[in-house]
């Protein structure tokens, strides 16, 4: 975006708002803002609460604080999982995508029933496949030592009231560029979001 005035653009945003698939309106709300801060979803959803379907952004945190349901979504997982694997044939990642291939395929199978019908199939083949992926995923993390660097940045991510995918994502992306008389600055006691 170039500013009036300004020399260089900069980064813009629009944020997408849309309606599930069943809802009894479709519709789809396209919301500009001059920056990704939290703030921008906020004001728009306003003193709205129901469900809201999105990826792990931190600037939803709020929102969640305040009525608004969080339901995480599948696909922005199941990406991780993927990229995961296609880099490093991981069998892990592997494995979670077979979890998540099943829901898929539960979910094809309940697309055109009644709402109803739908949540019943949902309950009996959906629920038992993410309880296992949650047990699983569960197993997965003992396996993992309490000492290792990632752990540690993670639980003082969480001791520092940040989410850690939110804090991971953002300094993993930041560390590259980031100047190194400003590294500190990506530690969790000191990291702010952009």
């Amino acid at each position: 975006m170039l500013t009036p005035g300004a020399k260089k653009t900069h980064r813009a945003y629009v944020w997408a708002y849309a309606t599930s698939q069943f809802s009894d309106l479709a519709a789809v709300v396209y919301d500009f803002s001059p920056s990704r801060a939290g703030e921008h979803a906020r004001n728009f959803l306003g003193n709205w609460n129901g469900k809201l379907v999105c990826d792990d952004f931190a600037g939803y945190k709020a929102g969640f604080e305040l009525g608004v349901t969080e339901i995480g979504c599948m696909a922005h997982a199941r990406r991780k999982f993927f990229d995961l694997h296609a880099t490093n044939k991981s069998q892990i990642a592997e494995k979670a995508l077979h979890y998540i291939a099943a829901l898929y395929e539960v979910e094809r199978e309940v697309r055109e029933l009644e709402p109803g019908d739908r949540q019943r199939i949902r309950r009996e083949k959906a629920a038992p496949i993410i309880d296992a992926l949650h047990t699983w995923m569960i197993a997965q993390r003992q396996l993992m030592p309490e000492g290792s660097a990632i752990m540690s940045l993670i639980q003082s991510a969480r001791l520092n009231g940040h989410d850690p995918y939110a804090y991971l994502k953002d300094v993993l992306t930041r560390l590259p560029t980031q100047r190194a008389s400003e590294i500190a600055e990506l530690l969790p006691h000191r990291w702010e979001p952009v």
